[in-house]
């Protein structure tokens, strides 16, 4: 495996209001900050802002779109800026380091246009899963992950 190897991009969004409220229902993550305007600006932000842990649902999908459950070992994030509604967001990683059966890929997620990054982290899979990708490389198109996103 060599150092620095991109693995697929994804695209997700743009973040909207029916995500957010969607989000909260499933999860249960009822925090006013991603559901009231007044709330967000109480906390200095313009309008509501999106949960963090939907952002790693995208982060999540994007991961398994290249590299199979199974073959998954870690994921670790570290929340760096607050995703506004309206941000289209682009997850994209390297491997930035391979040992005996596993790769490390660093990755970010960052809103595209502002080039702001929201998350950043490790994610640590087994070897084969990115030699596979190495081998079909063409056969993995950038990923597209929005119902709004038809087109762009």
């Amino acid at each position: 495996m060599i150092d620095r190897a991109p693995v697929p991009t994804a695209f997700f969004g743009p973040v909207t209001r029916s995500m957010l409220s969607e989000y909260a229902q499933a999860s249960g993550d009822n925090n006013p900050l991603h559901l009231s305007d007044s709330a967000a600006q109480l906390a200095g932000h313009r309008e509501v802002i999106a949960q963090g842990m939907l952002s790693m649902a995208f982060v999540g999908r994007w991961v398994t779109s290249w590299c199979p459950l199974e073959e998954l070992r870690s994921l670790n994030s570290r929340f760096t800026a607050p995703t506004p509604l309206g941000s289209r967001l682009r997850c994209e990683g390297y491997v930035s380091s391979a040992q005996q059966g596993s790769v490390t890929v660093a990755y970010t997620v960052t809103i595209e246009k502002r080039e702001v990054v929201t998350i950043t982290g490790t994610i640590v899979v087994d070897s084969v899963a990115l030699e596979r990708f190495a081998e079909g490389r063409d056969r993995y198109p950038e990923i597209r992950g929005s119902r709004t996103d038809a087109g762009d």
